[in-house]
């Protein structure tokens, strides 16, 4: 009876280890998702000074288009322009893959008002970086994009739950 809990055991452990999620540090981030992802964050700057924030929006990731609004992305995108002034650089601190074709980028933008630390996730598809979340920490506060669910942490489902009817 013994043998038989042990060679359970045995077994439940080696199935553990076999079904053991990678951690950040077990993804290896080759140069090609490095320097698209770098590259994302330069043209997020570039577009940022022209004030093409529709374009940023039509360019991200369909994860954040679903995520996020347009109308929200622009007025959040308006109102970082507006607080921080023009996009003068980007210090890295780090480049982390978080998933096959996601990176995580993180620094320091530099704007005309200030510095910022500045947090962006991209997910590289058919050879572009394309933005799927951004974090921004500066002068005029916090800005998530995708916006945070007060309260709780998002909850995907696919196909979306479907919401009672509201009588008018």
């Amino acid at each position: 009876m013994a043998a038989c809990r042990a060679g359970a055991l045995v077994i439940l452990l080696a199935l553990a280890g076999c079904c053991r999620v990678p951690q950040t540090q077990d993804l290896p981030l080759n140069g090609v998702l490095r320097g698209l992802a770098l590259d994302g964050v330069k043209r997020f700057g570039e577009a940022l000074n022209r004030g093409a924030c529709q374009s940023i929006y039509d360019d991200a990731s369909v994860v954040l288009q679903g995520l996020e609004a347009s109308a929200a992305w622009r007025h959040e995108c308006e109102r970082m322009r507006e607080t921080l002034g023009s996009w003068e650089s980007f210090r890295l601190r780090a480049v982390v893959a978080t998933g096959p074709s996601t990176v995580l980028v993180d620094g320091t933008a530099v704007f005309a008002k200030g510095p910022c630390h500045l947090g962006t996730t991209w997910n590289v598809e058919n050879g572009r970086a394309r933005l799927f979340s951004l974090y921004l920490l500066g002068p005029a506060g916090v800005t998530t994009i995708p916006a945070p669910w007060p309260g709780r942490r998002p909850r995907l489902i696919d196909p979306p739950l479907r919401r009672p009817a509201v009588a008018a």
